[in-house]
């Protein structure tokens, strides 16, 4: 089966419309969800999870929606975005991730990037067969529409920019105006991106004359690295591994050029042995970086263990040894092939890049998932190496206990607080916790003499405050110890920390009615249960209060959150700099 022997869907005129304005709409709610105007927007994370499942659900239905079968389509974009959407909950958006947890993301969408030529062929078909053939100009193909609707749709940035530009030269603003607005930007992108989709889908031929040219143009390059590869496994003859335990990159770069490798093989071999190249430079070519694969990915799983058998286990190390494992798998796979079929390695390598597919989409699926938690296998490693003595308190990463390994790791902190076998243990333990940010622990000198936020005054009556809050305020809030340091909180979503380091220290000359003291406040907010501090409400202000004015009031409760109004001077209905009162 050639390309041209691929299933052509039957033109689709409306489709491009339909996708326009569900694009637009799509991107009109998501800016909605994402609305950096409102603090709680971002906190909460079911508007994330909203916002995810809508961009990622549109993306795939754009790709995949047909005539053929539509509802099918529309069931796995469906899917794909539920997909999505369950990882981002699960790890709390990107403002939660902890150390590597974004990988769980990655995995996800390499699921969906996988599934989705592995879906369309079997929509196609009417039935789970996977030819290969289909498989392949799916995959390729949807990688061209990719670049072209991101080309387009930044093409059509850059003619509203111009159009803008234009209007304002003559005195009209307000295509200008709507470029500044996230809600029209979002709109415009949502469908300039779904129209051109549904464009090209209607132009298969089209595409696959691009996904031709794109693969030759790969194929060029396949010598390139073939003879850099061969080149550089020929030098670890007589160089050795050492240069290469010595680096801290070793493993990044082999997997990098495991999938050059395997991308710039299949661009030569093609999808039937019709389409191979006839030159014998590039039959060579593609042989030698199939041949390897297995060398690199062995050397990558060399470098990845005598890190793990050092160091331990880190969410980081488990997700590089799972790469890695994929790429060996990989390797296994193109050497038995080259063994097998010699001179036709080619024609076997073909079908067992369909089952490597489906392999390696359920494993990032699985990875995806919460099911393995790699941040509990790294937490029970290093607290048992913490333990049993292999390395001391003080050279412990706790940082990494506390930031990189998940919830896991934060339990672990908790228990050695309390039942750690040495007071060095329980103590780094404590400092650990105490830290909202992994940079915290470079000053411990101002943690030692920051005041500790359970003396705080709390008004409008001294309560215990929430354990996550006391976090939160102990990480971003600065009180030295001889200073007045207050909580406001009467049992909301709402606090409010304040100290009075701002007040200049008092001569003996200096009335106590001297104006020039301005308090610090800083305000947290709860969205779950977390508390995060608001850095954007903060804005130092211009009024500068006497200093008996401000203890007094401070002191005696007298601190508020009010709605207040403010004026703003408008030109033409768009604001002009900051509101005043």
């Amino acid at each position: 089966m050639s390309i041209q022997q691929v299933r052509e869907h039957d033109p689709w005129p409306a489709r491009a419309a339909m996708l326009a304005g569900a694009g637009a709409l799509f991107g009109l709610a998501i800016s909605q969800l994402f609305d950096e105007f409102r603090p709680e927007a971002t906190a909460n994370i079911w508007r994330g999870t909203a916002a995810v499942f809508l961009l990622t659900g549109g993306i795939v239905a754009a790709f995949t929606l047909e005539r053929l079968r539509w509802t099918w389509s529309l069931a796995f974009a469906a899917a794909a975005g539920l997909v999505l959407a369950f990882v981002f909950y699960w790890n709390g958006g990107p403002n939660g991730w902890e150390g590597s947890e974004g990988w769980r993301f990655v995995s996800a969408a390499l699921t969906l990037v996988i599934a989705a030529p592995l879906f369309q062929t079997i929509r196609d078909e009417g039935e789970a067969r996977l030819p290969y053939p289909s498989v392949h100009v799916h995959a390729w193909t949807n990688i061209v529409l990719w670049v072209l609707a991101c080309g387009f749709s930044l093409l059509v940035f850059l003619m509203m920019w111009l159009v803008a530009a234009l209007f304002d030269l003559i005195g009209i603003d307000f295509v200008k105006y709507l470029m500044r607005q996230d809600w029209f930007m979002w709109m415009l992108a949502g469908s300039a991106f779904g129209g051109v989709m549904g464009l090209l889908r209607d132009r298969d031929q089209v595409l696959f004359v691009v996904q031709r040219v794109a693969m030759t143009i790969l194929a060029v390059l396949a010598p390139i690295l073939a003879a850099s590869l061969l080149i550089f496994l020929f030098s670890l003859l007589f160089k050795g591994l050492s240069p290469l335990w010595e680096t801290q990159s070793a493993t990044s770069i082999l997997l990098t050029c495991v999938a050059g490798a395997i991308i710039l093989a299949n661009a030569v071999i093609g999808n039937v042995p019709e389409e191979e190249s006839k030159a014998k430079i590039m039959r060579w070519s593609a042989a030698a970086l199939a041949g390897v694969i297995l060398p690199l990915a062995v050397i990558a799983a060399v470098s990845t263990g005598k890190r793990i058998a050092q160091y331990g286990f880190t969410p980081s190390r488990l997700w590089a040894l799972t790469f890695v494992t994929a790429a060996t798998i990989c390797g296994v796979a193109y050497a038995v092939s080259l063994i097998r079929g010699r001179g036709r390695w080619a024609d076997g390598v073909r079908p067992t890049n369909v089952r490597l597919a489906v392999i390696i989409c359920g494993i990032a699926f699985l990875l995806a998932t919460p099911i393995v938690s790699f941040g509990a296998i790294s937490t029970r490693d290093q607290v048992a190496r913490l333990e049993s003595g292999q390395i001391a308190p003080e050279k412990f990463d706790w940082t990494a206990l506390r930031f990189d390994f998940g919830p896991s790791g934060i339990r672990a902190l908790k228990r050695l607080q309390k039942e750690g076998t040495t007071a060095s243990i329980r103590k780094e333990a404590a400092e650990a916790l105490a830290a909202t940010d992994r940079y915290s622990g470079d000053a411990p000198a101002v943690r030692v003499e920051q005041k500790a936020v359970e003396s705080y005054a709390v008004h409008p009556r001294q309560t215990p405050l929430p354990e996550n809050l006391n976090a939160a305020i102990a990480g971003a809030f600065y009180c030295p110890a001889g200073n007045r340091c207050y909580v406001y909180y009467e049992g909301g979503d709402i606090a409010l920390a304040i100290s009075q380091y701002d007040c200049p220290p008092a001569k003996a000359d200096t009335p106590p009615d001297a104006p020039g003291c301005q308090p610090d406040v800083m305000t947290f907010l709860r969205s779950g249960g977390d508390w995060t501090r608001l850095d954007s409400l903060y804005e130092e202000t211009r009024y500068k209060m006497p200093k008996d004015v401000v203890e007094k009031a401070v002191r005696g409760g007298n601190v508020e959150v009010r709605a207040v109004q403010r004026r703003q001077v408008f030109v033409g209905g768009a604001p002009v700099g900051r509101a005043f009162e």
